[in-house]
């Protein structure tokens, strides 16, 4: 998962939560085991748009920021489903403490509250969308977030185990409680935590998530992770990856090649848990040279549209290739100015990225 600069995280911002009309509002599974024994088979791929914030909005900025993203969401890139992402903040890799970020003026940073996380799913609801909801979790001080080798949470390996899934709980309630009073259906606990294998703390912390939310709680995995690791990974019914393949292809390359290089990349992943997965985040910048580094936002490369808008239509032709149960494209910030979008190469706001997620729905289907 590649996340913004501060510099970049200072002038955009988002949010994220969301799940499916086919599955229950409430689950009698209260072990991993049922958990994994629940999942339900959808007709086809629903379409998603990870919407995300890094700033603590004021109530009104929320309101008046959702009010013109989440209809463009809904109805320009006919979006099914929207993830409300925030951020949490740990100060380092080896802490046992998980808990909202300060908020930072200079560095435009904090969490949002889970009221304005519940008000954004209830404007979600009200514009045709299902919503579902993904805190990420950010490290140490965020003049170091542009660095992903100090501040991924992957790399979190806390001293104890217990005390940090019990400290991830604790910050986590608001939201799961809120998540259950607006009726979200889908909660994803946890992103990229590579280095936290799975424990005893897993199903106990799963258990509590799934009572407090009264909702279908999932985990998003790294790409490797998802790929060679799987029978580490918490057990979970509706599993997500982020998903960023890597493709031997100049940005020349036809629809076609780029399709079968997406193709391939799953190819070796069991239908049993391919049609039980999301991909909760898919992106590239649309940059010459980025099908070989999609993931590396801070590449340059020369502006190609194609790049993206191929990519995205192949990530899309792919999830329905292996009937997958979703496709969320990563990401919309909250705040940006639709009349004015951001120029930032990977993000699609209005340009050849927004048609090819729009495109996607008739794919899917």
């Amino acid at each position: 998962m590649k996340r913004l600069t501060s510099s970049l995280a200072a002038v955009l911002a988002a949010v994220a939560l969301v799940w499916y009309s086919g599955i229950p509002s409430t689950m009698a599974a209260t072990t991993a085991k049922t958990q994994h024994s629940a999942a339900a088979k959808l007709s086809a791929p629903l379409l998603g748009v990870d919407v995300y914030s890094e700033s603590d909005y004021s109530t009104s900025d929320t309101e008046n920021f959702g009010s013109a993203i989440l209809p463009y969401v809904h109805n320009d890139l006919k979006a099914q489903v929207v993830s409300l992402m925030w951020d949490f903040c740990t100060p380092n890799i080896r802490s046992n403490t998980v808990r909202a970020c300060t908020s930072d003026a200079k560095s435009g940073t904090g969490s949002m509250s889970a009221t304005d996380i519940g008000d954004l799913a209830t404007m979600a609801k009200k514009d045709g969308l299902s919503v579902q909801m993904r805190p990420i979790i950010r490290v140490g001080s965020p003049s170091g977030w542009g660095n992903p080798k100090v501040s991924w949470e992957g790399h979190i390996k806390p001293a104890n185990l217990e005390a940090w899934f019990k400290s991830l709980l604790t910050a986590e309630q608001p939201y799961l409680n809120k998540a259950r009073s607006v009726g979200v259906k889908q909660f994803v606990v946890g992103t990229e935590l590579y280095s936290l294998p799975y424990s005893k703390w897993w199903p106990w912390f799963l258990t509590r998530a799934q009572k407090d939310c009264g909702c279908q709680v999932s985990y998003a995995a790294q790409q490797t992770e998802y790929l060679k690791n799987s029978k580490v990974l918490p057990h979970v019914s509706a599993l997500g990856a982020d998903f960023y393949p890597a493709l031997r292809l100049p940005a020349s390359a036809s629809q076609a090649k780029v399709t079968a290089g997406w193709e391939k990349s799953l190819r070796s992943v069991p239908e049993s848990r391919l049609d039980r997965t999301s991909l909760d985040e898919v992106s590239i910048r649309a940059t010459a040279g980025a099908y070989y580094h999609p993931a590396t936002w801070d590449d340059g490369g020369k502006s190609d549209p194609t790049v993206q808008a191929r990519y995205f239509t192949a990530a899309c032709a792919t999830a329905a290739h292996y009937h997958m149960r979703a496709v969320y494209f990563y990401f919309v910030p909250l705040n940006d100015d639709l009349a004015h979008p951001a120029s930032f190469p990977a993000y699609f706001v209005k340009n050849a990225g927004s048609e090819a997620i729009a495109g996607c729905r008739k794919i899917l289907g």
